[in-house]
């Protein structure tokens, strides 16, 4: 028996391929390109080249794949976009292959902040004050709002144009006008991004996986860098104990919403009442998929078994303290501070340096990537991060 894991050109594919593989599992690899990070590893023992789009092409390429390759018997996607697509053809694929995350009326729920900000209040879990807008005049709900303010995507909806067309990072508002001036240049899409009081707190993100109705496995870290430093994507997380707060508030939601599977749920301290608030649900493997892995806890193989093989069990044994880092974000975040001025962003540049060099000699820092003992993926990826370094000059 085989798993097929799609869209392997990131940490993320890479880290199921090895944790599948270091158990003895076949792991198959498909993506749209020959240098998919994860064709280089060790443990692919078939690779397929699998274009994202057309929509068509994609799911007639894919079957073709399963047809010819019956010894496939399972199936791990990891984009959202690629999700859903799957999703869309789901009974069709499943006359070939059991697909390992949850069907699209339950994804939704991650897809679609609205949706899972409404569920966490039914069930007493405590959200930042936020405010959903159907129209521009909604806006005016917004000056209730303790400020200062952020605007992110309400949804992640790939069927519609302002999906790719408008620009939905967070933003930051001290105003209002200044908020209403924003949100102005989305009328004529009619797609408006979310408007949430910024809690200033420290922000974790907690892993799960549920089987069965039941918790499978819990993981618990903080994000201490971001690259861009402000408002990036987490590039060095340090797994810490578990909250049996934000562990009970988890399980409640998913439970709530009927989950299957993997999810990472990000949570906020607020700085006004030490409370933490939920934020949204990833409904598949994130970013961070490495650090549980370092720590212990292996989540792809662990949601392997019990998806796949059906087995009962619970672990949250990890090692706590054990940090993780993209090699590639911490470079760009160190030249980002370099090519700053002094202190912008509250810390001296000596300080920045000292802490940069300090990733290559503290023992418990591992890299997302780079790997001994699975070298080539990491010298492929070296070699992208100077190619890139060289295009920019």
């Amino acid at each position: 028996m085989a798993v097929l894991v799609i869209g392997v050109s990131t940490q993320i594919g890479l880290e199921i391929i090895r944790s599948l593989g270091k158990e003895g599992v076949e792991v198959y690899a498909a993506g749209p390109g020959k240098h998919q990070l994860g064709f280089y590893s060790k443990y692919t023992k078939k690779k397929f080249l699998l274009p994202f789009s057309p929509e068509e092409r994609f799911i007639d390429e894919l079957l073709q794949i399963l047809k010819s390759n019956s010894e496939i018997k399972y199936l791990i996607a990891i984009s959202e976009r690629n999700l859903t697509v799957l999703n869309k053809y789901r009974e069709e694929l499943e006359n070939y292959v059991r697909l390992l995350f949850p069907p699209q009326e339950i994804l939704d729920y991650a897809l679609d902040r609205r949706k899972t900000l409404e569920v966490a209040q039914k069930l007493g879990i405590p959200i930042p004050e936020t405010v959903f807008l159907d129209r521009f005049e909604d806006i005016e709900k917004a000056k209730n709002l303790p400020f200062p303010v952020i605007t992110k995507p309400a949804a992640r909806d790939f069927k519609h144009p302002a999906q790719n067309e408008l620009d939905f990072r967070i933003k930051y508002f001290d105003h209002y006008e200044n908020l209403k001036e924003h949100i102005a240049c989305f009328k004529d899409s009619g797609w408006f991004p979310m408007i949430q009081t910024c809690c200033h707190g420290e922000e974790v993100g907690f892993a799960i996986i549920m089987a069965r109705g039941k918790p499978v496995t819990c993981f618990q870290y903080w994000n201490q860098h971001l690259s861009p430093v402000q408002g990036g994507v987490p590039i060095l997380r340090e797994s810490i104990p578990i909250d049996p707060e934000i562990k009970e508030y988890s399980i409640t939601l998913l439970k709530g919403i009927g989950w299957e599977g993997v999810a990472e749920i990000d949570y906020i301290r607020d700085h006004r009442d030490g409370r933490y608030k939920l934020l949204e649900i990833n409904g598949r493997f994130w970013g961070g998929t490495p650090l549980p892995s370092k720590a212990g806890l292996p989540f792809p193989w662990l949601l392997y078994r019990a998806l796949a093989k059906g087995e009962d069990f619970y672990t949250e044994d990890y090692q706590v303290g054990i940090r993780c880092c993209l090699l590639g974000g911490e470079i760009s975040r160190f030249l980002e501070i370099l090519r700053s001025p002094s202190n912008t962003f509250g810390f001296s540049k000596i300080q920045a340096t000292t802490e940069f060099l300090k990733l290559f000699l503290d023992p418990s820092t591992k890299f997302d990537i780079q790997d001994w003992r699975d070298f080539l993926p990491g010298l492929v990826d070296i070699g992208q991060m100077f190619k890139k370094l060289l295009t920019k000059r």
